[in-house]
């Protein structure tokens, strides 16, 4: 019997060899292409979606962080600054409870300011709500404030007084000036009407974060990355003081609505080193301090200047009694750090805050008439 062998398969020689391998390129190619073709039009797809206007929230999806907020002087509409430039939100109205409620978004965007600021760091109203600061700039560049009538949104000046990014702008009370603060360590007063500068003030050794008015007109408070809590006489330009309490970079200031003439004036500042401390400029006295368990970035005052809000790096909300600086949680905010904050008053004295993160979004929480009851 003749027994079968099996034998190894014939491979392919001379032209055949070519032709297979040419057909399996460009089959291996084409794949290629595909999935190229796929992978581009998914990004894009993506980043198409991130900037999309939500139809049904009429909310701009966006990730840089809101880096500046300011109520309208009708308490309907806040202003929200950052690397995108400025939007108009509507504040919608609410119904308080006596318990505290949980934040929701701001998501009804109804317009936008444009400003010719690349990084907008401050946003504040005139004192008679007619006007509108806005300052910022680009760093080692130049720091801009543009002025802008609210609310016909017109330009009314533009300014570069600064060689480096503006951070914090204020209001003199009576509406005739504005204090600026930069990355530069100038703390430079200017006319409101013209633009002009008036004084220079010059003694932070590092950059300047943080600019307060007393309710004088005459004593400015400034603070940042030197640590120091400097006050000045903004007539004269001189130096009266200059505190060191704060063992880093002082982020923000915040003077106490001054209801009595006969009360010291009394100012927050927000320290990296995890503490709000209450100070009475005029003397040069440090009162108290409180201490938190995350980096306060922003702080204000309500409107009675009863409590003190501060929101921190750790996306929680916290409040403060000033005459015991006993701290209190409110309640996580969101997952991403909280940068700034604005109080809006109500007649049954259940405030709301509304407070921008570094995710781009914009929250409202209420909070409760008694700011010390448990959710």
């Amino acid at each position: 019997m003749t027994k079968s062998i099996a034998h190894p398969p014939a491979f392919p020689t001379g032209r055949a060899v070519w032709v297979r391998r040419l057909a399996w390129s460009i089959k291996f190619g084409f794949g290629i292409f595909c999935t190229v073709v796929a992978l581009h039009c998914a990004f894009t797809s993506a980043a198409l979606s991130d900037e999309q206007i939500n139809q049904e929230t009429n909310r701009t999806i966006r990730r840089s962080p809101v880096s500046a907020l300011a109520l309208s002087p009708d308490g309907r509409q806040v202003l929200v600054g950052g690397q995108f430039g400025v939007e108009i939100f509507n504040v919608p109205a609410e119904e308080h409870s006596a318990t505290i409620q949980p934040a929701s978004e701001l998501r009804k965007l109804v317009g936008a300011i444009d400003v010719d600021i690349v990084n907008v760091h401050a946003i504040a109203f005139s004192p008679d709500g007619q006007r509108v600061a806005i300052a910022g700039g680009t760093p080692a560049d130049g720091g801009v404030l543009e002025l802008i009538a609210w609310p016909s949104l017109e330009k009314l000046n533009h300014v570069e007084p600064h060689t480096d990014v503006i951070y914090d702008v204020a209001w003199k009370p009576n509406g005739k000036q504005l204090a600026t603060v930069s990355y530069d360590r100038e703390v430079i007063l200017i006319d409101a009407d013209d633009g002009s500068t008036i004084r220079k003030l010059s003694a932070h050794s590092r950059p300047v974060l943080a600019v307060q008015w007393l309710a004088d007109g005459a004593t400015l408070v400034t603070g940042g990355v030197d640590r120091s809590l400097r006050v000045w006489n903004a007539v004269s330009g001189d130096l009266i003081r200059s505190s060191e309490n704060h063992t880093q970079t002082i982020h923000a200031l915040a003077a106490r609505p001054q209801t009595d003439d006969n009360v010291r004036p009394m100012i927050i500042s927000a320290g990296a080193d995890k503490t709000v401390r209450f100070w009475q400029p005029t003397i040069g006295r440090l009162v108290r301090f409180a201490r938190l368990p995350s980096v306060p970035l922003a702080i204000a005052w309500t409107p009675t200047g009863e409590q003190v809000i501060a929101a921190c790096e750790n996306g929680q909300l916290y409040h403060i009694a000033p005459e015991t600086a006993d701290a209190e949680a409110i309640g996580q905010i969101s997952k991403a750090r909280l940068e700034c904050l604005v109080i809006i008053e109500s007649d049954d004295s259940a405030n709301t805050v509304i407070v921008g993160d570094a995710d781009g979004r914009v929250w409202r929480r209420s909070l409760a008439r008694k700011l010390h009851e448990k959710q």
